[in-house]
């Protein structure tokens, strides 16, 4: 029942009307633009007017007391909870279970979603919310049992937020419902709520006779997670997708993370027989999770050139919705270099994004290295900023490269994943001591860097080198030429100058 419910609707309605999360009709086979964000409380566009949307049809509507929400029977033990009357057209899911019951997202605030929720079901509720985002959590509050992931943005958001961050949100042109009687506009903000339990990546909720998976997918959002109910084939997406655009530029999101994120649900497109999407919509078919993953792998790798320029972004048009990034470029000033690899980055929303990661790890490791190196300091940031500047030679030699691209990002990446073990900007963990050749000691970190690393120090040597591919083991390659490949407790180790050392774990 669950599944024919739902791949009726994703057929019935593969055609997608205007997106009011950001999105406008189009004539042509592109269904979405930024219009509406951009005039978004202007009320130029009258979005209200394409209301109700037809893929709402296809559910079964189930009474409740507040006209402020739609409420729609999924399938079998999920309601989707719609907010149509303002312009996130945001929707909370509840996912009921033999035990109790879980509340993925609680709306904007407007309405009373406690009093929703217990029209539905007298289990007890968890929250968890796909995201912090104000559109997200504005009933959070109300409900007892809250849990989250461990990260400061989410702290932060729990904290609660001034009327003034959120106020602009019911101005004219953004809502058309009248708003119910109990609420005041003039209090309308994020209010504080108090985390019960945190939860992460790989968790598994359990919620009697259904199981969801808990799915670490930032980028939209620092905190961003996705619920996989792996029996029952659904996936509840949050924001990491809707049929609209879809936000790699604002404050707290990460166009590289949404990225590997974009890739990871494309690997579940299989998996699963349909998404549940947390605006406008509430049902999306699997395809669009490869949709998704090829449309970010296009724009990564310079091959996606449909986007149209708005102050300052770019929103690269896809069928179904669109993909907003950061236009501003790299840390540096295009205009003054005439660089084929400088260029490249420049007109890379990928490579950019990677220049300011390592422009903003470069001061960190700057920073880490002042703390060290005390007296010497001028010595040590000479040596500093020319490794810096032979970096960038370096990387500026892929303009001989196959692909300029793919070796310009693996060039920035290695980059990254070297300052980030140098100056101990991950946690690497415990130390390893080698014993080598009898006598000699090295001492290995092993680092969970992005392209993942190695430290090593002998004596008052400090080398780090990246994980490249081996037959059997880990084998590392880096500075001065050192090769470092273990396998078990034991190493071989290439130092400089044709030093070899045959080494174990002490």
């Amino acid at each position: 029942m669950i599944l024919r419910l739902l791949l009726i609707t994703c057929a019935v309605f593969l055609a997608v009307t205007a997106n009011a999360h950001g999105g406008d009709e189009k004539a042509s086979t592109r269904s979405t633009s930024n219009d509406q964000v951009q005039n978004r409380g202007a009320g130029k566009d009258d979005w209200w007017d394409k209301l109700p949307r037809p893929e709402w049809s296809a559910f079964e509507r189930i009474d409740q007391d507040q006209d402020w929400f739609e409420v729609y029977r999924i399938a079998d033990g999920i309601f989707a909870i719609y907010e149509p009357g303002q312009f996130e057209e945001v929707i909370s899911f509840l996912v009921i279970g033999d035990d109790r019951a879980l509340l993925f997202d609680t709306g904007l605030g407007i309405g009373d979603m406690k009093r929703v929720v217990e029209q539905l079901t007298d289990l007890d509720i968890v929250v968890l919310n796909s995201h912090t985002h104000y559109d997200h959590i504005g009933g959070n509050h109300q409900f007892e049992t809250i849990w989250a992931r461990d990260t400061d943005y989410t702290l932060g958001r729990a904290a609660g937020s001034p009327p003034d961050a959120v106020a602009e949100f019911l101005k004219d042109g953004w809502v058309w419902k009248q708003l119910p009687e109990a609420f005041d506009p003039k209090d309308f903000r994020s209010r504080p709520f108090t985390i019960s339990r945190f939860v992460d990546e790989g968790d598994v909720i359990d919620l009697g006779g259904r199981k969801l998976e808990i799915l670490a997918t930032p980028g939209h959002a620092p905190d961003a997670i996705c619920l996989l109910d792996r029996d029952n084939r659904i996936l509840l997406t949050g924001d990491s997708f809707y049929l609209a655009p879809l936000y790699t530029h604002l404050e707290g999101s990460d166009f590289l993370d949404y990225a590997k994120t974009a890739d990871r649900l494309a690997g579940l497109a299989d998996d699963i027989d349909a998404a549940l999407t947390s605006h406008n919509v509430p049902v999306v078919a699997p395809h669009y999770m490869t949709a998704l993953g090829e449309a970010f792998a296009a724009i990564e790798d310079g091959t996606a050139d449909d986007y149209v320029m708005t102050d300052g972004f770019r929103e690269y048009r896809f069928d179904g919705f669109s993909i907003i990034v950061d236009a501003r470029g790299p840390a540096y000033d295009c205009s003054a270099t005439k660089h084929e690899i400088e260029l490249l980055i420049c007109d890379n929303p990928a490579l950019s994004a990677l220049d300011w990661r390592l422009f903003k790890i470069h001061a960190l490791a700057r920073q880490m290295m002042q703390l060290d190196s005390g007296l010497v300091f001028s010595v040590a940031v000479k040596y500093f900023e020319e490794e810096q500047l032979d970096w960038i030679e370096s990387r500026n030699q892929c303009s001989k490269a196959p692909d300029r691209i793919a070796c310009t990002r693996a060039s920035y990446e290695r980059r990254i994943a070297r300052l980030q073990a140098r100056y101990f900007l991950v946690d690497g963990g415990d130390p390893v001591t080698f014993l080598c050749n009898g006598n000699e000691e090295i001492v290995a970190t092993f680092v969970p860097t992005e392209t993942p690393t190695i430290r090593l120090e002998r004596d008052d040597i400090i080398v780090v080198g990246w994980r490249v591919p081996a037959a059997s083991g880990a084998k590392y390659m880096g500075d001065l030429g050192v090769t470092f490949w273990t396998r078990g407790d034991e190493a071989t180790v290439e130092w400089p100058k044709g030093t070899r050392f045959n080494c174990r774990v002490r």
